[in-house]
């Protein structure tokens, strides 16, 4: 199911300065995430796209059992590059606990792709990795206390049409005129949405089993404001 799992964290790394650019009686930039969200949602569903079968997820492991013990999952197959992690329904007592990526070719040798620490007051945590395999696990550390959690993979092609119409949006509010710097910077990021939509494969999962279809969709559609 497509879902926007950006931060105002990862939208710095498209845009530094972001801070300097709030209205006086704002503190984060959420209006402006919701209102892009729902236009990238939009867009994809006045393509004909339907957003339950997007970005199709992969279970690394299910909440429902309380670990109060070390744990290594069962090693599940990604077939299409997906690098964001995402952990919620976190339940946790005692102290920091660590959850470790592992990612393997042949599911013999392992090596670390994340290494994720969670707290008591955790709720949730989204992050992204670099090194790439085909087949992932989860090894969690328990030393004290117990924790629970769920955990999947997601893919991050759509984090680029996030951010940008995200930061699209911020720039529109502070534009004042046709040709002022955040004018310029909203027919930059208009540009990069629309190569970014254009040239990327959508994966779609349409019996959600959590294994992308065979056949794929693009689309041709420009950046609706």
């Amino acid at each position: 199911m497509l879902r926007n799992y950006l931060t105002e964290t990862d939208l710095q790394g498209y845009a530094v300065k972001l801070s300097g650019l709030q209205w006086t009686d704002e503190t984060d930039y959420t209006k402006q995430k919701i209102v892009s969200t729902e236009k990238v949602f939009n867009h994809f569903s006045r393509d004909g796209f339907d957003l339950r079968q997007l970005m199709p997820h992969l279970t690394l492991r299910s909440s429902g059992t309380v670990l109060v013990a070390d744990e290594t999952t069962d090693s599940v197959e990604d077939t299409i590059n997906r690098r964001r992690i995402y952990i919620t329904d976190i339940t946790f007592t005692g102290q920091d606990k660590t959850i470790t990526l592992e990612g393997s070719e042949d599911e013999v040798t392992w090596y670390t792709a994340k290494t994720i620490t969670l707290s008591v007051s955790d709720t949730s945590y989204s992050g992204t990795f670099t090194d790439t395999y085909q087949y992932y696990r989860l090894t969690s550390t328990v030393d004290t206390g117990s924790l629970d959690y769920k955990a999947v993979l997601v893919e991050t092609v759509f984090d680029e049409l996030f951010a940008f119409k995200w930061l699209w949006w911020i720039y529109y509010d502070m534009r004042k005129a046709e040709g002022d710097q955040f004018d310029i910077k909203m027919k930059e990021l208009e540009a990069m949405y629309d190569n970014a939509f254009n040239n990327t494969k959508f994966y779609l999962d349409t019996d959600e089993d959590e294994i992308p279809d065979e056949s794929s969709r693009k689309s041709s559609i420009k950046m609706l404001k």
